[in-house]
């Protein structure tokens, strides 16, 4: 991988992990992983035990008066959405959204009684009969990624790719 993907791809997952803390309203992120020499894959999960991404969403759409969507995980993965109630926020998934997809990687999120999946660039979503009581994240990067990424100098809101 080139070193700007590196240095950009380290700065998407330091968002996910302020993300897991901000609106997960918790004291304490979980975190391990594992870099796989022999097939080049880095594999990363982050976890909290906070509120979940279905809770945040639920509330957001209730304050708006406006309904709620079907899989509040996929409508939070999607570019500009974003429960935060100042500043500008939303880039957190969408890029790594964006970045795993082209990457072929393996993204998962399950929050609450919700999972989530973009594996190979294809979405599976699923619902739970239990809970999980706050969100996990799994991250699989490929880092035999040979795809050539549009660049801008910094890091911006814009979509990257």
């Amino acid at each position: 991988m080139e070193n700007n993907v590196k240095r950009d791809l380290s700065i998407f997952v330091q968002e996910l992990f302020g993300n897991a803390q901000i609106h997960g309203n918790c004291n304490k992120v979980y975190t391990c992983g594992q870099y796989y020499y022999a097939n080049h894959k880095i594999d990363f999960t982050i976890v909290n035990l906070g509120i979940t991404i279905k809770e945040n969403v639920l509330r957001f759409f209730k304050e708006l008066r406006m309904s709620v969507p079907c899989h509040c995980i996929e409508w939070a993965v999607e570019p500009e959405h974003s429960t935060k109630r100042t500043n500008s926020g939303g880039i957190g998934l969408s890029l790594m959204r964006d970045f795993i997809y082209y990457n072929e990687g393996k993204f998962q999120i399950i929050s609450g009684n919700e999972f989530w999946e973009l594996n190979k660039k294809m979405v599976v979503i699923r619902k739970f009969k239990n809970k999980f009581l706050g969100t996990i994240i799994n991250i699989e990067i490929d880092q035999n990624d040979t795809n050539f990424y549009k660049y801008h100098e910094t890091v911006t809101d814009e979509n990257l790719f």
